[in-house]
C-alpha cells in the first residue's frame, strides 16, 4: 500500500537538476488524473508601508483592492477559476488550461492586472481623503504552470507531478492544497515581478512563445533557493502595454537606479555593455538575453527538461478530468428557462438545437445555465441566456415572497455517468428583446446550438410526431408552462 507521508517528502526530495529525471520517467498513457493547471496571483505593491501610515484605515484600504481582484477575477473567468489562498496581502488563483486557450487565459490575467492597477490610480485621483495613501500602492501578478495529480501513484510514476490534496475541513467544506516543485517555483518567481507586471514561469512562457505569443521579455537570470539545483533561471515578464515601450512603459523615470532587478534588465539589454551576467553567461552565436525559441530550447537541453515539456504538451492536448484536482466537490445545479413572449393572444417559445455535446447532441432543449455562487440564479439565467442566444430575459417570479425569486416549474436530474447525478430546476422567463431576438436568429451563428427558433406551442407540439429528438420531459415542461400562461390547468393543455 502507498504510503502518503512518503511520497509527499519524495515530491519536496526530487532534484530539479533533472539529471536523472530524464532517463527514469515512466511511460504512462493514461491521464484520466492528470492534467496541466494554471496558477496565478496577485501581490499588493507597497502594502507594508501603508500598514505603517495608515495604522487606522489599512484594513479596509488593502481588503478592498483584494475583493476587487477577486470580483474582476471572477467576472472575466466566470466558473472556470478557483480561489486557492490568500496569504497575507497576496492572491493565488487556480484554473484548467489547455493548448488552446492557454494565451488567452494567461492574457486574462494580465487584464485584471491592467484593471485592478486602473482602479487603485482612480482612487489616487480622487477627491477621497484617502488618495494619498492609494498614491503608495500597487498590484503585480505572477504565473506559472504545473502537472497535477490527486492520484498518489502518479507521483511515483511521474517525478515532475505536483500533488493535489484534498483537505476535509468539516461535513460539508473541503479544500484543497497543493505540493510539489512547481509550486514551490511559482512562489519563488513572485519575489521577482513588479508594479504592473506579471512574472511567468519558465515552462509557460514557453508555450505562449510556442503558440505564436511574442509579448514577453526576458528581464535577468536569477539563482531561485532550491529550482534547478540553484542554477541560474530565466526571470520573463509579460508584456501587456501594446505599445514600443513594451514593458519599461511601466518603470518610473528612475527605476534603473532605485530598483536592482530593472537596473539589471537595462543592463542585460545592452549587447555592448557586458554585464556581470552578460560575461557568466554565455553562448557562441546565440544571445542568451534575447527570448526566442532556439535561447529556450537551449535552456531545455541544459537543463535535461525535454521530458517533462513533452509530458505537459501531451496533457494540453489532452488534458485530464482537472475538477477532481482543483474544485470542491460541490452539487452541479443546472437552471433551464422556458424563455416565451406574447404575440397576439398567443405566447412564442424559444427552442435550440444541441450542437457539438458529448452528451445529447442533436436533442432539441430550451438552453440552459449553471448559478454561479456569488450571484442569484436570477442573475446566473439572465447572463448566461445573454451569452448564449443574445436573448434579454426577465424570470417569472413569485411577487407574494419577499426576495423575488423565480418560480420552479419542474426539477429534474442528468446521470451522464456512474456516480455522477446531476441536478436541475425549470423556471420560465419572459424575452424584451423581441425583434432583436429574431434578427439574431435570422442573421447569428450559434456556438452551442446548431439551429435556434422562436414558435407557436401548437408548432412545437405538432413536432412530437417527427423523426426529430428531444431532451427528457421536453413536452411535459413546455405544457406546464404554458398552462401558467394561459391560467389553466396542466391536464387541460394536455
Amino acid at each position: 500500500m502507498v504510503n502518503e507521508n512518503d511520497i509527499i517528502e519524495s515530491v519536496k526530495s526530487i532534484d530539479l537538476d533533472n539529471d536523472s529525471i530524464e532517463a527514469t520517467t515512466i511511460e504512462d498513457n493514461r491521464t484520466d488524473s492528470r492534467s496541466v493547471v494554471l496558477f496565478f496571483g496577485f501581490d499588493i505593491v507597497n502594502s507594508t508601508q501603508v500598514k505603517t501610515m495608515a495604522y487606522d484605515s489599512w484594513t479596509e484600504i488593502l481588503d478592498g483592492i483584494l475583493k476587487n481582484v477577486q470580483e474582476t477575477v471572477n467576472t472575466k473567468f466566470r466558473e472556470e477559476v478557483q480561489l486557492w489562498r490568500i496569504q497575507g496581502d497576496c492572491i493565488v488563483f487556480v484554473c484548467s488550461v489547455n493548448k488552446f486557450d492557454l494565451n488567452e487565459k494567461v492574457r486574462d490575467v494580465s487584464r485584471v492586472l491592467k484593471k485592478v492597477n486602473k482602479w487603485i490610480t482612480d482612487k489616487t485621483n480622487s477627491l477621497n481623503n484617502l488618495n494619498y495613501v492609494y498614491s503608495f500602492l500597487g498590484l503585480q501578478a505572477f504565473a506559472w504552470i504545473g502537472i497535477v495529480t490527486n492520484d498518489l501513484n502518479d507521483v511515483r510514476k511521474h517525478p515532475f507531478d505536483n500533488y493535489s490534496k484534498k483537505i476535509k475541513i468539516r461535513d460539508t467544506e473541503v479544500m484543497f492544497e497543493f505540493l510539489g516543485n512547481d509550486i514551490d517555483t511559482g512562489f519563488r518567481i513572485a519575489k521577482y515581478t513588479r508594479n504592473g507586471q506579471l512574472a511567468l514561469s519558465f515552462e509557460l512562457a514557453y508555450f505562449l512563445l510556442e503558440n505564436n505569443n511574442s509579448i514577453l521579455d526576458l528581464v535577468t537570470y536569477k539563482k531561485l533557493k532550491g529550482v534547478w539545483n540553484n542554477k541560474y533561471y530565466p526571470i520573463i515578464w509579460y508584456d501587456n502595454t501594446d505599445t514600443k515601450e513594451g514593458i519599461t512603459q511601466n518603470f518610473a523615470f528612475d527605476a534603473g537606479e532605485s530598483d536592482e532587478l530593472i537596473k539589471e534588465y537595462y543592463q542585460n539589454k545592452d549587447r555592448e555593455d557586458q554585464s556581470p551576467l552578460r560575461q557568466v553567461i554565455q553562448v557562441k552565436d546565440l544571445d542568451m538575453f534575447t527570448l526566442g525559441k532556439e535561447m529556450m530550447d537551449r535552456i531545455i537541453k541544459d537543463r535535461r527538461l525535454s521530458s517533462k515539456i513533452n509530458e505537459m504538451r501531451k496533457l494540453l492536448i489532452n488534458p485530464g478530468s482537472v475538477d477532481e484536482l482543483i474544485k470542491p466537490s460541490l452539487i452541479e445545479m443546472h437552471c433551464v428557462a422556458i424563455c416565451y413572449f406574447k404575440e397576439g393572444d398567443d405566447y412564442k417559445f424559444l427552442i435550440a438545437k444541441r450542437k457539438n455535446k458529448d452528451y445529447m447532441d442533436g436533442k432539441w432543449e430550451f438552453g440552459c445555465a449553471k448559478p454561479r455562487l456569488q450571484d442569484t440564479i436570477e442573475e446566473s439565467l439572465k447572463d448566461e441566456y445573454k451569452k448564449d442566444f443574445g436573448v434579454s430575459i426577465v424570470p417569472v417570479c413569485d411577487s407574494c415572497r419577499s426576495d423575488k425569486s423565480p418560480i420552479p416549474f419542474a426539477v429534474y436530474k442528468v446521470i451522464k455517468q456512474e456516480n455522477s447525478i446531476q441536478k436541475g430546476i425549470i423556471f420560465a422567463a419572459e424575452i424584451t428583446n423581441v425583434e432583436e431576438m429574431k434578427r439574431n436568429i435570422a442573421t447569428k451563428n450559434f456556438e452551442k446550438h446548431s439551429k435556434v427558433l422562436l414558435e407557436s406551442y401548437e408548432s412545437i407540439i405538432n413536432r412530437k410526431n417527427s423523426s426529430e429528438q428531444f431532451v427528457p420531459d421536453f413536452f411535459d415542461s413546455l405544457r406546464k408552462v404554458y398552462s401558467y400562461l394561459k391560467k389553466e390547468k396542466v391536464s387541460d393543455v394536455y
